[in-house]
């Protein structure tokens, strides 16, 4: 091996204090000596200086062959940097190469969890550098849904601040000015820790909390004395100590050698949650509020070690759970997760598709009209996920999975809803738990669209777990959120629940509809079944009507109902039974919102689109009056129930005279003339429906239902709007 090549490799060694923890960790066979030589090196004030001493010292005392080996590894692992870890990730920053501009396209894989595997794979990525610029705190705090991408943000944070990436930097992170960002990339001994699969084997047994305890001080443990060997930090732990002690040991070491030390946490909350999600899980939520638990006492020492100056961590996870109850004290962390301005931290943009797109419309020739249709399918399908923004960001593992399909076979996955990409299965168990009829009619609610609730930003374990066992449906609307199943919508000062889009809408009423089904028998699924040819076929709605006032898929609506009863309930249940009784691959035929104005969830939506094949659509108007809505009607709820049924007995002419009461809400003075401006919304509604390219050829056919009371529907139909 030359001097040259020696003399070049040492060149590009820092001159920082980083030096010796690279040096310690290709010279630990010979640790005086190279503590030795890193003393002299902070004497050295040219980089010649440098490996003239080196030189010198190693080659000259009988220390060739320890060095030689050295001097070879990093000569293999500079070539491997150059043949593998070529940069081809769209970078959301003024001074990288966009996208459409590169050369060769990336490749598209599904589940890759590492930076690394990112740059030596050529794998597509999307990586919003700029939120790195200015952190607002010391400790960053972010939840995001399972297959946002939190673990890859993760492995990317870890990247750009390791200290021993600074000679990879450029080749790691082309075109990123490191001056730009505070803190300042490739500065920090960083700590990379997960505490995902660690949740004890029998969340009932008494020993549960010693199991969680056992495993997550040895997950500690590997963690720290990987840390150890990376560095090169001559410490050996006593296997006495907790892994608790060893990691307050660690940065009292990493403090004196005047490095700063970044600490990442993975699934914060992943093993944690058990808790929550399971009722039976008392045993495990009363260790976890142990003071002198090992999770509670690690967040205890994470905020000490913050204390130090130059420190920082990043904590992500999906729920704001464990931190706001199980680690008292742990008040520091800037939390992230509502902030507008991070509404891109995870998950991929809108802006970000279309670039993507048209370079996989190159390899198979797709024009302008075939990307846009593949664009607003991917759109309906993935978009539609809030973080404190009115911008929406994609499910990212859903969507790669998509583009992985799409750029090897130039076709569509056979199922848009993927198995890997679901929703997480112990959540899905729990949301289709539901132990009323209470909680089935909060769930067909939001079949229908947004839903009004107070977002909770913090949880605090036994109280949530008493409030999901009464019901309480903001906690269980707040879950849903943070675990994907739904989005939260803001405007002004207030929070909706809604189904973010077609695909999460096909998982959650899958499951809805599994546990509903149950409650019927076979004679009243074909009822169902025959409501649905009926209508989808022949255009009529009357079999669904009649299956309204008595088909026992629904809970039953009590007297409360009949004094309270509302339109969107009288929707959702209509919705409902229409999806049970569509076989599974036809459930996207019914739409749940057609908004005409996309600035707002609300402003000039239909009630209820469904298509019945490419050339027909059928737009549903609903209406509703209770009882205490008509004139001359008694006051009492027995009594207003009773006048419900005999609503029976009136025919459809007698019951649009019902007069009615006049007040801010409505100005009409009966039945017909409000029955009647319904159908103008329905003929209005159309015109705009066909303004729509996807609706523009097609044929629609409407109706009116309009709920008098509780028992009785009536309906008209309206050709050719």
């Amino acid at each position: 091996m030359s001097d040259i090549k020696i003399c070049n490799i040492i060149k590009n060694l820092a001159f920082t204090v980083k030096d010796k923890t690279k040096l310690r960790t290709y010279f630990y066979n010979n640790p005086s000596e190279i503590d030795r030589a890193v003393n002299f090196l902070d004497t050295c004030e040219t980089a010649d200086e440098k490996v003239d001493f080196i030189k010198g010292t190693f080659l000259k005392t009988g220390s060739e062959n320890t060095f030689c080996t050295a001097i070879k590894r990093m000569i293999e692992e500079e070539q491997c940097i150059k043949e593998t870890w070529k940069r081809r990730c769209a970078l959301d920053i003024s001074t990288s190469v966009p996208f459409e501009d590169r050369k060769e396209i990336a490749r598209f894989n599904y589940g890759v969890q590492t930076y690394e595997d990112v740059l030596q794979g050529n794998l597509f990525f999307i990586a919003h550098m700029n939120l790195f610029k200015e952190w607002p705190g010391k400790c960053l705090f972010l939840c995001r849904p399972k297959r946002h991408g939190k673990t890859l943000l993760c492995s990317l944070a870890r990247c750009f601040y390791d200290v021993m990436n600074q000679s990879n930097f450029g080749k790691m992170f082309p075109g990123i000015d490191s001056a730009l960002f505070n803190p300042r990339p490739c500065s920090f001994m960083v700590l990379s820790l997960s505490f995902d699969g660690l949740q004890p084997h029998d969340i009932e047994s008494s020993n549960c909390g010693s199991n969680f305890d056992e495993k997550f001080q040895t997950r500690l443990r590997n963690s720290l004395t990987d840390f150890c060997v990376k560095y090169g930090l001559e410490f050996s732990p006593s296997s006495s100590e907790s892994a608790i002690t060893l990691f307050d040991n660690v940065v009292t070491i990493v403090k004196y050698l005047k490095v700063p030390m970044m600490i990442i946490v993975d699934e914060y909350d992943s093993s944690v949650n058990t808790a929550l999600l399971f009722p039976e899980a008392k045993q495990f939520r009363k260790y976890l509020q142990y003071r002198t638990s090992s999770y509670f006492s690690f967040f205890t020492s994470l905020k000490k070690a913050l204390q130090i100056t130059g420190n920082y961590a990043l904590v992500v996870g999906v729920t704001p759970l464990a931190i706001a109850d199980f680690t008292s004290g742990f008040n520091i962390a800037y939390d992230m997760t509502w902030n507008s301005q991070y509404q891109n931290m995870c998950g991929i943009s809108v802006e970000d598709i279309k670039p993507v797109l048209r370079s996989i419309g190159q390899k198979y020739g797709w024009d302008k009209t075939k990307i846009n249709e593949i664009y607003n399918l991917l759109l309906d399908s993935y978009d539609g996920y809030h973080f404190g923004s009115e911008s929406r960001v994609f499910n990212g593992g859903q969507l790669v999975n998509c583009l992985q399909e799409l750029y090897k076979r130039d076709a569509l996955p056979i199922r848009m809803v993927d198995v890997n990409t679901n929703l997480s299965e112990s959540v899905l168990q729990f949301l289709s738990g539901g132990q009323n009829d209470k909680f089935y009619l909060l769930l067909m609610k939001l079949i229908e669209g947004p839903v009004l609730f107070t977002l909770f930003t913090s949880f605090a374990i036994d109280e949530v777990r008493k409030d999901l066992d009464i019901g309480n449906s903001d906690i269980l609307l707040s879950l849903m959120v943070y675990y994907g199943a739904l989005t939260c919508v803001k405007i002004g000062e207030k929070f909706y629940a809604k189904i973010p889009n077609k695909v999460a809408r096909i998982v959650f009423v899958e499951r809805l509809l599994k546990k509903l089904q149950d409650r019927i028998n076979s004679e009243q699924q074909m009822q169902l079944s025959t409501a649905a040819v009926s209508l989808l076929e022949e255009f009529d709605v009357a079999p669904f009507v009649k299956l309204l006032l008595n088909s026992s898929l629904l809970p039953q609506e009590n007297h409360g109902d009949v004094v309270h009863s509302m339109e969107s309930t009288f929707k959702t249940r209509f919705q409902v039974l229409v999806l049970a009784g569509l076989p599974t691959h036809e459930r996207e035929r019914l739409i749940n919102e057609c908004c005409f104005d996309n600035s707002n969830v609300f402003s000039g939506q239909a009630d209820t689109v469904l298509i019945p094949n490419d050339g027909i659509t059928l737009l549903i108007e609903f209406k509703n009056s209770r009882i205490s809505d008509l004139k001359n009607m008694p006051s009492t709820w027995q009594d207003q129930v009773k006048k419900s049924k005999d609503f029976l007995n009136y025919d459809k002419n007698k019951l649009l005279d019902l007069p009615l009461k006049t007040n801010s809400y409505n100005i009409f003075d009966n039945i017909r003339k409000r029955f009647d401006d319904a159908s103008s919304e329905l003929k209005k509604n159309a015109l705009k429906l066909k303004s729509n390219n996807h609706f523009m050829n097609t044929k629609i056919i409407g109706f009116v239902l309009y709920r008098i009371g509780l028992h009785r529907v009536i309906f008209e139909r309206f050709d050719d709007l």
